[in-house]
């Protein structure tokens, strides 16, 4: 079953050169996401009788064409895979008022016990929801990323309150924001990026002591977050 929406974005979504944020455009996708399991009664925010919730576990975005503030979005979204299986997929096409695509992008998810924080498998219950699609994507699965050998420099990050979201740790658009600091100032000031990819790990917490990490090697923008003891996100700029 498809889910689409129209969403125009709002003025602090746009960075200084007056294009849709890489931050701006997780929360827009995640948002749409969630209004699609809202309107199949599986809320993203759980609440005293919700036993489980969902987590992203990845994050894959084509950025076809950067957009700019005058324009409205229209942005599909579905369920894809088989049940029963651990881990869910979810597309995102992103057009603009003519059908010309704008953004493609796949997160994938799994579903959390609250109190033990195990992983449940999705049934049959699942399908009957959302009514999975057969359509996908991309065509082809990429090398998941992994952690680089060695980075060409280190630095300690400071985790806000403002970060941590329902589940007490820090959400996930929040780390995409960690990598964009961590970047060159000449990358950060010119680079137009056109593909994301966000490995989630290990969630960071508040009281967690984190540091970032970055190489390039061409193409490839690389960033590792880290606490002292653990990797917890991979990033990669294209």
């Amino acid at each position: 079953m498809y889910y689409q929406e129209v969403v125009k974005p709002r003025t602090s979504d746009f960075d200084k050169d007056g294009k849709l944020s890489y931050e701006a455009i997780l929360h827009i996708l995640e948002n749409v996401g969630g209004h699609h399991s809202e309107a199949v009664n599986d809320s993203i925010v759980p609440d005293d009788t919700f036993k489980s919730t969902w987590i992203i576990i990845s994050w894959r975005i084509q950025i076809i064409r950067r957009i700019k503030s005058s324009e409205t979005l229209n942005i599909k979204t579905w369920v894809f895979g088989k049940v029963p299986s651990i881990v869910t997929y979810r597309g995102f096409i992103v057009t603009d008022n003519k059908g010309n695509e704008l953004i493609r992008a796949q997160a994938d998810l799994c579903l959390v016990d609250i109190k033990t924080g195990k992983l449940i498998k999705v049934g049959n219950d699942f399908s009957a929801q959302y009514i999975p699609e057969d359509e996908t994507v991309f065509p082809e699965t990429l090398p998941r990323l992994r952690r680089k050998k060695q980075y060409s420099y280190k630095r300690e990050m400071v985790i806000r309150r403002c970060d941590e979201d329902f589940n007490h740790h820090i959400h996930n658009t929040r780390y995409i924001e960690y990598a964009l600091d961590m970047l060159p100032d000449n990358i950060y000031e010119t680079a137009d990026f056109h593909s994301l990819r966000i490995t989630y790990i290990k969630a960071l917490k508040l009281s967690d002591h984190a540091y970032g990490e970055y190489i390039f090697e061409a193409p490839k923008h690389s960033i590792a977050i880290s606490t002292d003891t653990e990797t917890c996100t991979l990033i990669e700029f294209i």
